[in-house]
């Protein structure tokens, strides 16, 4: 399984989104979240698509091992 996370700022920097991508080794994607957070200044975007990935991964099964 591979994640592929982006975090993002509008111009007006009041408004993020994050996205998060899941692939298998064949390059299929199985899953995708995408969401846009209002009115937080300063988040660290790129951290918040990581802990997102990090619940897709446990919602999808995933342990360590």
């Amino acid at each position: 399984m591979k994640f592929n996370v982006d975090g993002a700022v509008a111009q007006s920097r009041d408004t993020g989104t994050i996205g998060v991508m899941c692939s298998y080794s064949a390059g299929n994607y199985d899953v995708a979240s995408a969401m846009v957070i209002s009115d937080r200044v300063g988040l660290p975007w790129e951290a918040l698509a990581c802990n997102e990935a990090t619940s897709l991964a446990l919602d999808m099964g995933a342990h360590s091992g």
